[in-house]
């Protein structure tokens, strides 16, 4: 039987939806509560702080008691967030008003309360088109026994090709076997087996919780609901439709850090984050990452009695970024479209997506063909300071590969023990331009020499603000000053300077 839903309220616990297809969220009851405390989601574009110093203790105090705050009955998130105002906050999403138990503050840091309330399932979705081979991302897909949901993006492990989307848009939620068909259009679209795409290759299995008199356990938790599966280059493209977003970049957000490591992201720099998504449903929307660092409560059927909670995830907005059969869309920022999250899940103003560093991760895989970034880096040098007159500190900037487009950067120097007040050095700042073709640039720093006995000296040269798709890989370069004078007899070991910040 198809994984087929009909029209119902969810009851009690107004938890957010996965987004299978034939599923059309309508918005929820935002009215403010109480003491003021209620905030609504705006589709605002604010700007963020992400330096923000009480942003670190806003991700902790959520990391900390968002397990404690989702054991309160009724409600169904927590999230760190920015209020409009700037000041980083803890963001508790609710079903309705009225729900005690939730704390003003929380190590300090304000705590917010959106009412998500009821959400409703329409059985009533539009029709997607059959696509000819090969189809783009973005587009209707399916296991037999579901109903449909989108083409994420097409990966890669370096030998294999694979179509990636949700476990429970390829997978049936866990019940499917390795090597089933996932057909193209998905089946309420009018998908049969003759409309194969690929066959299911790997899923990560959701571990859901248990319900005894309102009460949730949840002693498994969840980070993604994603699978792949195996297809060829004949069968799936690279890039949307023509009217969507085109190619997704190859490298994913820089607030992710190294792909291939957990832990060492600093995902502030998502927060207020122009976003991007193509899905089967919606076709191509804007949203905001309005989220980081969320635990959520995700419904898998109609009753909720197959109920997953989700740890770390992120929250988009505003609520119309999303809807039924967009899920296993790739969410790319606006910018340079950086991989930045996998949708499966939303209701109300909110739309969920999964890190997709954790996903990319769990299949070993990467964007195939999509977008590449040019990286910059600056090596350090060294240069005696000579007794009179000047001498010259060449700094050496070099692109990953040439580029077939002109690439700027901005440098300026900056004090380390050697200063240019006490003209050590003299200043020097500007933008450097690398041609189409040109892969390195030099940047001479003019030094001071003198006849005085002291320390070796340092002082750096900084990169910045380079062009869209370039990526700052060594921002810093150092340059030693030696000091070449002779000692004073007697004089031992020369004094050294302070760095000046």
């Amino acid at each position: 039987m198809k994984n087929t839903f009909r029209l119902y309220s969810i009851g009690v616990l107004g938890f957010v939806f996965i987004l299978s297809s034939p599923l059309a969220l309508l918005s929820a009851d935002n009215r403010p509560g109480p003491g003021g405390r209620n905030e609504r989601i705006e589709n605002h574009r604010t700007p963020f702080n992400r330096n923000h110093p009480r942003l670190p203790g806003a991700i902790e105090a959520t990391r900390r008691h968002g397990e404690r705050m989702m054991s309160i009955p009724g409600v169904v998130a927590a999230s760190t967030g920015v209020r409009s105002d700037g000041e980083p906050v803890i963001r508790i999403f609710t079903e309705s008003l009225g729900v005690l138990g939730i704390p003003e503050e929380l190590d300090g840091v304000p705590v917010n309360v959106i009412v998500a309330g009821r959400f409703y399932a329409l059985a009533d979705p539009s029709p997607s088109e059959r696509w000819p081979r090969p189809v783009p991302i973005g587009v209707s897909v399916g296991h037999p026994d579901i109903t449909a949901g989108t083409i994420g993006a097409r990966v890669t492990d370096g030998v294999n090709i694979f179509l990636l989307s949700n476990n429970h848009v390829l997978a049936n939620t866990n019940t499917a076997f390795i090597g089933e068909s996932v057909l193209q259009p998905g089946p309420i679209d009018g998908g049969t087996f003759s409309d194969s795409i690929g066959t299911l290759a790997a899923f990560e299995e959701i571990r859901f919780c248990t319900t005894r008199r309102r009460r949730v356990s949840c002693p498994n938790l969840n980070t993604i609901d994603a699978a792949i599966a195996l297809t060829s280059s004949a069968n799936l493209s690279i890039s949307t439709p023509s009217n969507g977003y085109g190619n997704p970049h190859s490298t994913l957000h820089p607030a992710f850090g190294d792909p291939a490591v957990i832990g060492d992201e600093n995902l502030s720099q998502l927060l207020g984050e122009p976003v991007q998504k193509y899905g089967r449903s919606t076709g191509l929307t804007s949203g905001t990452v309005d989220g980081i660092n969320a635990t959520v409560d995700v419904c898998y059927n109609a009753s909720c009695s197959l109920l997953g909670r989700f740890m770390d995830q992120i929250i988009i907005t505003p609520g119309n970024f999303s809807a039924g059969g967009d899920s296993g869309a790739l969410i790319v920022s606006e910018e340079n479209k950086h991989p930045v999250g996998l949708l499966f899940a939303g209701g109300g103003d909110i739309t969920i997506a999964n890190r997709i560093d954790r996903v990319f991760n769990r299949f070993g895989v990467v964007i195939e063909g999509g977008a590449t970034t040019l990286t910059l880096s600056i090596n350090d040098v060294s240069v005696p300071e000579g007794d009179v007159g000047t001498t010259t500190a060449v700094f050496t900037v070099r692109l990953s590969q040439p580029p077939t487009e002109q690439v700027t950067v901005d440098y300026r120097t900056e004090n380390g023990s050697a200063t240019f007040e006490s003209v050590d050095y003299f200043e020097t700042s500007g933008t450097l331009a690398f041609e189409p073709g040109e892969q390195l640039k030099t940047i001479p720093v003019t030094i001071n020499g003198d006849s005085v006995f002291e320390a070796n000296e340092t002082f750096f040269l900084s990169l910045s603000n380079p062009s869209a798709n370039v990526n700052i890989v060594d921002e810093r370069g150092e340059a030693l000053i030696l000091n070449d004078d002779p000692a004073p007899p007697g004089s031992g070991t020369p004094p050294r300077r302070r760095w000046r910040r």
